[in-house]
């Protein structure tokens, strides 16, 4: 994919696209704009194009057209996720999000315990769940708790000798397993998962990992794992109990399913819930892992490791 014809309308804003160490680039409008790098937000301080031309100009390498009755978009350029928005709903005109995989980056449980995100015993329970025990993990944290980089560093905790089929809305997590295939929304929108789900059900897969649950496909991901494979999910929540509910509504949005069903579902698909929060002080912290089963048709957690 050719950057450089990003240049003009990206002016200085184009150093921090091309820089590896920043991960977002977040515009508000022409006078606001922030970048995340090494963990920190800065607000840039530079010359840009208008943002129409900007997003313009991403949207034309994604062969995407925006026209006076567009809203809102969501596209890939490469490794690149876009999430815009124009004047029809925007206060402030034309705004966007640009999120970067980066991918030279493997995440892996031993950075987790070096940043102190996680203590060694609760790293130890992980890596036995996935390397010894084939056990499904269900992920769970609120926005910006770093669940997402949680799912990487578990993946890597899968023995390579394992075929690893990741199925994600947006190509966020790099994986350095040989086996592995990756499965991307063509455009960026969720509404293709499903169709990903059900094709990562034919590819003999021994983990499929998905990068976050919305909809109807959290039925078929965990009727997938009911089958006999193992995986690895992400679903938002305020906490465990608060994962699980959500987990439970967006399976039973699917009309094949009933409430019992939906529980009795999670409880077979998922070994453990590992659930992960962002401080006050804006450490990410794993502060729950807790094993499921079903009692009186309602699901107990037996909780192993608290932080």
């Amino acid at each position: 994919m050719k950057l450089d014809t990003l240049k003009n309308s990206f002016g200085d804003l184009y150093t921090q696209l091309l820089d590896q160490k920043c991960c977002e680039i977040i515009v508000n409008c022409k006078e606001e704009i922030y970048y995340e790098a090494s963990g920190k937000i800065h607000r840039f301080e530079g010359n840009t194009d208008e943002v129409s031309e900007m997003l313009k100009a991403m949207a034309g390498l994604a062969e995407i057209k925006i026209t006076e009755e567009t809203t809102n978009l969501r596209f890939n350029i490469g490794n690149i996720a876009i999430s815009a928005s124009t004047p029809k709903v925007s206060r402030k005109g034309f705004c966007f999000n640009l999120i970067k995989a980066i991918s030279p980056r493997i995440m892996n449980l031993t950075q987790l315990e070096q940043w102190d995100a996680i203590r060694s015993e609760g790293a130890d329970i992980l890596r036995k769940a996935l390397k010894e025990e084939n056990k499904s993990i269900l992920v769970s944290g609120g926005v910006g708790a770093g669940a997402y980089t949680l799912v990487e560093a578990l993946m890597d905790e899968i023995p390579k000798n394992y075929r690893v089929v990741t199925i994600e809305q947006n190509p966020m997590m790099p994986t350095n397993n040989p086996l592995a295939s990756n499965l991307v929304c063509s455009t960026g929108s969720r509404s293709e998962l499903s169709k990903l789900v059900e094709a990562a059900s034919t590819m003999r897969g021994d983990y499929v990992v998905i990068s976050e649950l919305f909809g109807k496909e959290a039925f078929q991901f965990t009727e997938l794992l009911r089958e006999g494979h193992d995986g690895i999910a992400h679903v938002k929540g305020s906490n465990v109990f608060d994962a699980l509910k959500r987990l439970e509504d967006k399976i039973l949005i699917h009309p094949e399913a009933s409430y019992s069903d939906a529980k009795y579902a999670i409880s077979e698909a998922f070994d453990l819930v590992v659930y992960q929060e962002r401080l006050n002080t804006g450490e990410r912290k794993i502060t729950t892992i807790a094993e499921l089963e079903l009692v009186d048709g309602e699901i107990r957690l037996n909780v192993i490791y608290r932080d």
